[in-house]
């Protein structure tokens, strides 16, 4: 068995779109060349699982990132046929599935060497499960300076010298919850931005789902490749309406650059952050009226430490 490496199964934006999971495995994989911790890299879905067997069976430790939770209970299961260790992170908030899936990710906790968890609430669920969960933010700050199309500054440059306001929210695909509501509630924000005189909202769309969905010009999408963190530098504040969540990546980059946040009390979020309530126009203006008196706080906070101590921990 190979001691001295992680092997790391999970996705990227190249092959699964760009969405909060993705990015975080493409940022962890940069910070860990940055910091020489040795790893191998399966992208699970361009290859084979014969190929996923094999890996899992020549290393010692394996740092599990998928989604599906019957596919989780899988790998971890053969994980520990072959003898291997598995840090699992759950890339969600922890009973946000039905009754069955949840119930699936009670036995992933339960069979993982080490779960970690994104928020507190999930923390304290993971910890009566399986004593050795830990606590630790998915966001990795980027080593380097995304792209953003050029049309995209040119109008915001636009906007912005006509008075207006713009607010920013992303959406990695259209999809809802098992009762059917939406997650990122952008069904809901365009209507409440149209009543607004003042105000935009820019829509991060890079699977173009959403685009598709509406087709209406009136609205502002940016499609396709490109970088969220860089279009936060640049409005006034972003806006998070999720019906169910984990730690959002894009909540953590708004604080990082001290960008104002409103997002829903789904789950417990960040100091900083405005909470309002998910698809609550009453709630929703309350919060933007908080904007003006926001605390420009800067979190440098980087958990990279906290992970490769945590593979340190069980590498041996």
């Amino acid at each position: 068995m190979i001691k001295d490496k992680i092997l790391i199964i999970g996705t990227l934006p190249e092959t699964s779109g760009i969405g909060g999971v993705t990015i975080h495995i493409k940022r962890l994989l940069e910070w860990l060349k940055s910091e020489g911790v040795g790893f191998e890299f399966v992208d699970y879905r361009s290859s084979s699982l014969i190929c996923h067997l094999k890996a899992i069976w020549r290393y010692r430790l394996l740092h599990l990132h998928i989604s599906n939770p019957f596919f989780r209970l899988l790998y971890i299961l053969v994980a520990r046929c072959f003898w291997t260790r598995v840090i699992m992170t759950l890339h969600g908030n922890l009973g946000r599935h039905s009754r069955f899936g949840n119930f699936i990710d009670r036995l992933t906790i339960r069979f993982c060497t080490v779960p970690i968890l994104l928020n507190e609430e999930s923390y304290n669920k993971a910890l009566r499960i399986n004593k050795k969960a830990e606590l630790i933010s998915a966001f990795l700050p980027p080593d380097d300076n995304g792209f953003l199309p050029d049309w995209v500054k040119d109008r915001i440059r636009d906007l912005k010298s006509s008075g207006m306001e713009l607010y920013a929210t992303n959406a990695s695909t259209r999809s809802f919850t098992s009762d059917g509501r939406e997650i990122y509630g952008i069904d809901f924000l365009t209507g409440f931005f149209k009543s607004l005189d003042n105000k935009i909202l820019i829509i991060s769309d890079p699977s173009g789902k959403y685009s598709q969905f509406y087709n209406q010009k009136e609205l502002f999408f940016i499609i396709g490749n490109h970088s969220f963190f860089e279009l936060l530098k640049l409005v006034d504040a972003f806006i998070r309406d999720t019906a169910t969540d984990g730690d959002s990546l894009s909540v953590r980059e708004a604080l990082y650059l001290g960008v104002p946040v409103l997002a829903t009390d789904v789950v417990p979020r960040p100091r900083g952050v405005i909470e309002f309530k998910y698809n609550d126009s009453s709630s929703l203006e309350i919060a933007i009226s908080k904007i003006k008196n926001y605390p420009k706080s800067f979190v440098k906070d980087n958990p990279i430490g906290e992970i490769v101590r945590t593979y340190k921990k069980y590498m041996s």
